[in-house]
This record gives structure tokens, sequence and C-alpha cells, in this order.
């Protein structure tokens, strides 16, 4: 099984301001496709369920936050493209362009 985490963020307004509630961390694969090749790369595409590797905060479990949070407040589904570099694979939007 994959072993990964990626920050929780919650989108707070227009534009691209963010602040972390969490570390989330895959629960469970739910489907992926390959490997195959993209441009020269070994790439896999990864759906996933996450959750939070600790409970809430507090102060995360106020309604407001809970109202702009949604349903992905504590975990969710996601998706991600893996790519197979010299250290393994690695999430193509945590690698430098």
């Amino acid at each position: 099984m994959m072993h990964s985490s990626h920050i929780v963020n919650l989108l707070m307004g227009p534009g691209d301001y963010y602040f972390c509630y969490g570390t989330g961390k895959v629960d469970k694969i739910l489907n992926y496709e390959g490997p195959k090749t993209l441009l020269g790369d070994t790439v896999v595409d990864v759906s996933y369920a996450w959750k939070l590797s600790k409970p809430l905060p507090d102060w995360v479990r106020d309604p407001e936050v809970l109202k702009a949070a949604g349903n992905d407040a504590e975990g969710g589904t996601a998706h991600m493209m893996l790519v197979l570099t010299h250290n393994g694979w690695r999430d193509t939007q945590d690698m430098d362009h």
C-alpha cells in the first residue's frame, strides 16, 4: 500500500489563500491506472480515500469553519498523478518544475 501524506488545506476565499488545520494520510487506494508512459516519464493515476492523521483541533469544530470546509474537514477522496523518479514514486504536484 502506498504510504503518503499531504497537507489538508481550507480555502478561505477568492484567490489562493489557504491555511493548514491538519495533516492527511492515505487511508485506502480506491483505483489506479497505469503505469503508462507520458512525455517520457512513467506515471500512474491514483484515486484514494484519505483521513486526518489526528483528530480535528477544537477550533476547527467551530460551525463557521466546518461550513467553509464542507464535507472534507476530516477526510474524503482525492486524485493524484505519481511519476517514477530515481527516488521512487512522487506526486507530480510536489515536484519542482
